[in-house]
């Protein structure tokens, strides 16, 4: 078995101490983080009646609008090119509706907190194709996300995959530079 060369970690150690430290920074930045994703979809065909007989079709769908940052997030926009008269946001939170000078409405929350979810549920009855057409807020762009419904590991189970995903890292690149020290006189 041969012996660790300790010289070597040495020299790789602030490397590895930088790339951790950055990769640290980025999870536990303090900023918003806006992420969105459909909560439902549906269509219903009504039956007709005697001032309808052919019926209609009714739509619903519903958004959801999460903060996964550690700050606030400040004028977050949800912009519709047809905003159905119909919408419920849950919870019920301060927010506002703009008419947009080329058309359409933006429905406007001032600031959404660290962790929040905020849902929007519209009910429509007609076809009107895309309803709502972007989500952003004074920090940036909300990232569209698609999601499963998937069982969820518990936070001590996350912090042992993390933990040895980690030293799995620092062995991948000490071997990698035995390797490259073999190679490399």
């Amino acid at each position: 078995m041969e012996e660790i060369d300790w010289d070597l970690v040495f020299r790789f150690t602030p490397f590895v101490t930088a790339v951790f430290a950055f990769l640290l920074g980025k999870y536990f930045s303090d900023r918003p983080k806006l992420i969105t994703y459909y909560g439902h979809s549906a269509t219903h065909h009504i039956e007709g009646n005697t001032d309808n007989p052919e019926g209609f079709r009714a739509g619903a769908h519903s958004i959801v609008v999460r903060n996964a940052g550690r700050k606030p997030a400040t004028n977050v926009r949800v912009s519709h090119r047809i905003l159905p008269p119909d919408f419920f946001v849950w919870p019920d939170i301060p927010r506002t509706v703009e008419k947009m000078p080329g058309g359409g409405e933006d429905i406007v929350f001032p600031s959404i907190v660290s962790g929040q979810d905020v849902t929007i549920s519209y009910l429509y009855f007609r076809d009107v194709g895309q309803i709502h057409t972007g989500i952003r807020s004074d920090e940036g762009i909300a990232k569209e996300q698609q999601v499963l419904l998937t069982p969820q590991l518990p936070r001590w189970a996350q912090i042992l995959f993390l933990s040895l995903a980690a030293i799995g890292m620092v062995t991948a690149l000490y071997l990698a530079a035995l390797i490259l020290r073999a190679i490399i006189p």
